[in-house]
Protein backbone atom coordinates (compact mmCIF):
# COMPACT_ATOMS: atom_id res chain seq x y z
CA UNK A 1 0.00 0.00 0.00
CA UNK A 2 1.69 3.29 -1.03
CA UNK A 3 1.68 6.37 1.59
CA UNK A 4 -0.80 8.62 2.00
CA UNK A 5 -0.88 11.77 0.26
CA UNK A 6 -0.01 14.83 1.99
CA UNK A 7 -3.86 16.09 0.91
CA UNK A 8 -4.87 13.00 2.99
CA UNK A 9 -2.95 13.50 5.86
CA UNK A 10 -3.68 17.25 6.31
CA UNK A 11 -7.21 16.07 5.90
CA UNK A 12 -6.75 13.18 8.87
CA UNK A 13 -5.11 16.19 10.67
CA UNK A 14 -8.31 18.33 10.45
CA UNK A 15 -10.50 16.07 11.15
CA UNK A 16 -8.50 15.00 14.82
CA UNK A 17 -8.40 18.57 16.15
CA UNK A 18 -12.27 19.03 14.82
CA UNK A 19 -13.32 16.14 16.72
CA UNK A 20 -10.75 15.33 19.60
CA UNK A 21 -8.89 18.37 19.95
CA UNK A 22 -5.91 17.20 19.15
CA UNK A 23 -3.56 19.31 16.55
CA UNK A 24 -0.46 18.46 15.25
CA UNK A 25 2.15 21.08 13.69
CA UNK A 26 3.35 20.90 10.04
CA UNK A 27 6.85 19.74 11.85
CA UNK A 28 4.55 16.63 13.10
CA UNK A 29 3.33 15.79 9.67
CA UNK A 30 5.35 12.88 9.21
CA UNK A 31 4.71 11.15 12.06
CA UNK A 32 0.56 11.41 11.75
CA UNK A 33 1.51 9.85 8.26
CA UNK A 34 2.67 6.77 9.80
CA UNK A 35 0.14 6.59 12.14
CA UNK A 36 -2.63 7.12 9.42
CA UNK A 37 -0.70 4.96 7.20
CA UNK A 38 -0.68 2.02 9.69
CA UNK A 39 -4.84 2.61 10.30
CA UNK A 40 -5.14 2.47 6.47
CA UNK A 41 -3.46 -0.93 6.35
CA UNK A 42 -5.19 -1.90 9.23
CA UNK A 43 -9.10 -1.16 8.03
CA UNK A 44 -7.72 -2.04 4.35
CA UNK A 45 -8.22 1.58 2.93
CA UNK A 46 -7.27 4.08 0.98
CA UNK A 47 -7.08 7.99 2.17
CA UNK A 48 -10.01 9.14 0.63
CA UNK A 49 -12.35 6.46 1.40
CA UNK A 50 -10.57 6.34 5.13
CA UNK A 51 -11.81 10.48 5.65
CA UNK A 52 -15.47 9.40 4.14
CA UNK A 53 -15.44 6.88 6.50
CA UNK A 54 -14.40 9.08 9.37
CA UNK A 55 -16.90 11.41 8.59
CA UNK A 56 -19.75 8.71 10.02
CA UNK A 57 -20.66 9.71 12.97
CA UNK A 58 -20.32 6.36 14.81
CA UNK A 59 -17.51 5.21 12.47
CA UNK A 60 -15.58 7.88 13.30
CA UNK A 61 -15.98 7.98 17.50
CA UNK A 62 -15.00 4.30 16.99
CA UNK A 63 -11.54 5.36 15.20
CA UNK A 64 -11.41 7.66 17.49
CA UNK A 65 -10.98 5.21 20.62
CA UNK A 66 -8.74 3.02 18.14
CA UNK A 67 -6.27 5.66 17.31
CA UNK A 68 -6.17 8.11 21.01
CA UNK A 69 -3.58 5.40 22.14
CA UNK A 70 -1.24 5.68 19.46
CA UNK A 71 -1.78 9.70 19.08
CA UNK A 72 -1.76 10.95 22.39
CA UNK A 73 0.94 10.92 25.77
CA UNK A 74 -0.79 8.26 28.04
CA UNK A 75 1.24 9.31 31.18
CA UNK A 76 1.29 12.70 32.70
CA UNK A 77 3.68 13.96 35.63
CA UNK A 78 0.91 16.85 36.21
CA UNK A 79 0.82 16.98 40.32
CA UNK A 80 3.15 14.61 40.94
CA UNK A 81 5.81 17.31 42.01
CA UNK A 82 5.60 19.28 45.29
CA UNK A 83 6.93 22.01 43.10
CA UNK A 84 3.56 22.26 40.91
CA UNK A 85 1.53 21.57 43.49
CA UNK A 86 2.84 24.30 45.24
CA UNK A 87 2.41 26.40 42.19
CA UNK A 88 -1.04 25.74 41.38
CA UNK A 89 -2.53 26.66 44.57
CA UNK A 90 -0.50 29.46 45.18
CA UNK A 91 -0.96 31.12 41.96
CA UNK A 92 -4.00 29.67 39.92
CA UNK A 93 -6.19 28.58 42.92
CA UNK A 94 -5.60 31.90 44.94
CA UNK A 95 -6.02 34.33 41.51
CA UNK A 96 -9.11 32.15 40.95
CA UNK A 97 -10.45 32.99 44.41
CA UNK A 98 -9.72 36.79 44.21
CA UNK A 99 -11.68 37.08 41.09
Amino acid sequence: MSPPSLETVTGFRDWLQAHAGLWFEDERLGQLAEVLATRLERVGMQGDAYLTFLASANHGRDELRELAPQLTVTETYFFRSSDQIRAFSELAVAARLRA
